[in-house]
């Protein structure tokens, strides 16, 4: 199975066992004090003032061979989820881009296939809260199957989702690509899928398990070794797929022939 095979790889990436740290890397903690700064000139409360010390205090705590344990809450500065608007304020003429879990495709954003509208009122006011812009991630949080996950695309400038979304912004330079691919890992969400309530046949994950993801934080250094490697093996990936299916279809057509 070739997406199997992509699991396995994912795994590998995550563990860090595809690359290795450099003696030129910058220091993960460089990464970490720049994520606190950042984040901290837009924490009025004292509050979430506490707590984002908690977390930068644990993530340098865990550094080991200039890698980070860090949860999702500390270095995206946004994670939330959609909302569904009223029928009469879905459109189907070009406004407000407005995503469902159908429009993630393969792991890529699909906005070709039923594409639905909201107006900038709306987008604006009531539905204010679940904006998203390009290079956000996205991941569905209701399935079967979890773990469908995408990166907003520069087709729009402002694009906004469904509840069954939910996006991620990461900052401090920390790379979409790096966190779209450690979320489409299925090791990443292992930590809480044995604690996702479902109703009706459905998984759910909560908001408050999506921030607490915990995610590998290696150098930006190592970040960028890391995506190169993936986005090699994978087109590798997508290659033996192609062929196979090539195979099989021929396959078919020799056994209707010898049938015949």
């Amino acid at each position: 199975s070739i997406d199997q095979l992509k699991q396995t790889i994912l795994q590998l990436a995550v563990m860090g066992k595809l690359t290795f740290p450099c003696s030129d890397d910058t220091s993960v903690l460089n990464l970490i004090e720049k994520i606190y700064e950042e984040r901290i000139l837009y924490k009025n409360n004292s509050k979430e003032k506490e707590i984002l010390e908690r977390e930068f205090e644990r993530a340098s705590a865990s550094i080991i061979k200039n890698r980070a344990e860090v949860k999702a809450r500390f270095f995206c500065n946004f994670i939330t989820k959609g909302t569904t608007p009223a029928k009469n304020e879905l459109l189907e003429e070009e406004e407000i881009p407005f995503l469902k879990v159908y429009n993630i495709v393969n792991q890529k954003l699909d906005f070709n296939y039923k594409p639905t509208f909201i107006s900038p009122d709306t987008h604006n006011k009531k539905l204010a809260r679940s904006k998203a812009f390009p290079g956000d991630v996205i991941m569905n949080i209701v399935g079967p199957p979890l773990g469908k996950v995408a990166i907003i695309t520069s087709q729009f400038p402002e694009w906004n989702m469904n509840q069954a979304l939910a996006v991620y912004r990461p900052v401090g330079g920390v790379l979409s690509k790096y966190l779209y691919y450690t979320l489409s890992a299925r090791v990443t969400l292992e930590s809480v899928l044995k604690e996702v309530k479902g109703t009706a046949g459905q998984d759910n994950l909560s908001l408050e398990q999506c921030r607490e993801l915990i995610i590998t934080l290696p150098s930006i250094e190592e970040q960028n070794r890391i995506v190169a490697k993936l986005e090699e093996l994978m087109a590798i990936c997508d290659t033996l797929k192609k062929h196979i299916s090539e195979t099989e279809a021929t396959q078919l057509h020799l056994a209707d022939a010898m049938a015949e």
